[in-house]
């Protein structure tokens, strides 16, 4: 599952050129899943890419359960054309990372082998000191959310925080015509406070506590300013798992990184033995979109080692260690998504009748 504004094809295929739209096969965090044996389906939830939004606006949903529910109906059809035979496990960025946690909780019972989440919106404490208008900031706003939800519930308002490493990939979201490049519509940006105050309160049905699934794995840069760090580190605490990983990527300015595992009940630091590429990730340099930003190959390669070793631990067999070679194709494949091209072009088609 992508982040909010982003389609899947953006945030889960390769530029084209540098600056340029997301629709190439090659070097994808798809493309090294896929190497690895990983099957891989994606979607746009709503609002977003090529899905249909609520009252027909990009950017926008009603509630928040309903992208959940948006993806326990994709994992029951997947599950139902593998015959329930093979582990499934869930990816989301950002947004995607929270619709999975709250999935595992509308349906604990929906048999996911494990999540991984990169960045997951746990919370948002940075994004509430990002000025909306002069001094007013948008923690300002989150006291009359509530009422600004029913009075203008699609208005753009809410601003959203941009790269401070990868300006690079700023420009190519803001110039692909899959994503929703305007502020976070009101009625969206209360339930995503909502959302992550229920995650980290103390107590209730939507706490931490309640997330559950066998394995999970959380990846976060430490220089993220859209979603919180600390969020990941209080799901690696509070989460149900019977296995987790966290690991934070340090940051520009001198933040440490730091890797914890917690297995048989206990909590350790550092990785699991054999986990080669989930110890590159040290020393990155990375911001929030980990899927794309430069070093994005080694999340990659990392993601695929876990789910590898994840599916090991549960079918029994011996685990073994993913390399980058390992994870590259015989045959190197030049591809362009034919889904995009087709979005793109009735787009495209839409301007033009449009400005006629």
């Amino acid at each position: 599952m992508h982040g909010y504004g982003q389609s899947a094809h953006f945030e889960f295929l390769c530029a084209t050129y540098p600056g340029g739209p997301h629709s190439t096969w090659d070097d994808s965090i798809l493309q090294h899943l896929a190497d690895t044996g990983i099957s891989c389906h994606a979607l746009d939830l709503q609002g977003h890419g090529e899905s249909e939004g609520a009252r027909g606006l990009r950017g926008y949903f009603e509630t928040f359960d309903d992208l959940a529910n948006d993806l326990l109906q994709l994992h029951r059809v997947v599950r139902e054309e593998t015959g329930g035979h093979l582990p499934i496990y869930w990816l989301g960025c950002s947004m995607g990372g929270a619709v999975a946690c709250r999935a595992t909780q509308i349906d604990p019972d929906c048999g996911v082998s494990g999540i991984v989440l990169l960045a997951p919106m746990i919370s948002l404490d940075k994004v509430a000191q990002k000025s909306v208008l002069g001094p007013i900031k948008n923690k300002h706003l989150a006291p009359i959310g509530g009422l600004l939800s029913f009075l203008v519930p699609t208005l753009p308002l809410i601003a959203k925080s941009e790269s401070v490493l990868a300006q690079q990939i700023d420009k190519e979201f803001r110039n692909d015509v899959t994503n929703y490049t305007g502020s976070v519509r009101v009625r969206v940006a209360h339930h995503f406070n909502t959302m992550c105050n229920a995650f980290t309160a103390p107590t209730g049905a939507k706490t931490l506590e309640h997330v559950s699934c066998p394995a999970m794995l959380m990846i976060h840069a430490n220089a993220d300013t859209m979603t919180e760090p600390r969020g990941s580190v209080q799901l690696f605490e509070r989460a149900s798992c019977e296995r987790k990983t966290l690991v934070l990527i340090s940051g520009p300015d001198g933040q440490p990184g730091a890797t914890k595992t917690f297995a048989n009940g206990l909590t350790s630091d550092g990785l699991a033995e054999g986990q080669t590429a989930m110890a590159a990730l040290h020393g990155l340099n990375m911001w929030h979109s980990i899927t794309t930003e430069p070093g994005c190959e080694k999340v990659s390669f990392a993601v695929a080692e876990w789910i590898c070793h994840e599916a090991n631990v549960a079918s029994g067999t011996p685990a073994v260690a993913v390399s980058q070679a390992q994870s590259e194709s015989p045959q190197r494949r030049r591809s362009v998504s034919p889904v995009r091209q087709r979005y793109v072009a009735r787009n495209a088609a839409n301007a033009i009748a449009k400005g006629k």
